[in-house]
């Protein structure tokens, strides 16, 4: 998993990487039947903004309509099934850079506020989903048509105790083997 900060507060939220998924999501405080997970709900702040249905985001994120709010509605092959709505939020990452230093960066961008969630994901331990797969309303396509990314793509690192995630690069600083292997 991976962590995200959302909102002027930089409330923090862990999600699990999911490259079958399009939807990048996590309980906000609508929630009334979401499990406890590593943090508090997400709540949403002044500053978030719901993306009603007519904005040209909503049919970017090829969403439903509920109440006025661009909305989802997903569910997984084991049963699990999560509703909500989208959010134009400030999300901010955590990035390091060439020597090791540590820096935050914000970006405004879509992501899912969960209302509801069944099965495993209100029992999993992380918040939420991040929604790696490749279509274009995935996180990373969103970040790359922002042009908050220069490039779609990204790069996970697994390693014994811990990993990291690339967004819009490829890192090998870190490797022992510079053979990388990728998927297109």
């Amino acid at each position: 998993y991976t962590t995200l900060y959302l909102g002027k507060n930089k409330h923090p939220q862990t999600y699990i990487l999911d490259t079958g998924s399009s939807i990048t999501t996590s309980p906000c405080d609508k929630c009334t039947s979401c499990g406890n997970h590593f943090n508090q709900k997400y709540k949403l702040e002044s500053e978030s903004k719901i993306i009603p249905c007519h904005d040209k985001k909503c049919s970017l994120l090829r969403s439903t309509c509920s109440n006025n709010k661009c909305s989802f509605r997903i569910s997984y092959a084991e049963g699990s099934k999560l509703d909500g709505f989208y959010v134009n939020e400030e999300i901010f990452f955590e990035t390091i850079d060439s020597e090791n230093n540590m820096t935050s960066t914000s970006y405004n961008v879509p992501i899912g506020c969960t209302t509801l969630e069944t099965h495993l994901f209100k029992t999993q331990l992380a918040d939420g989903i991040m929604g790696l797969n490749n279509v274009e309303t995935s996180f990373i396509n969103l970040l790359y048509k922002s042009k908050v990314i220069q490039k779609n793509i990204f790069s996970l690192c697994f390693a014994q105790e811990g990993g990291y995630l690339s967004i819009g690069s490829v890192v090998t600083t870190h490797h022992f083997d510079k053979n990388i292997s990728y998927e297109s």
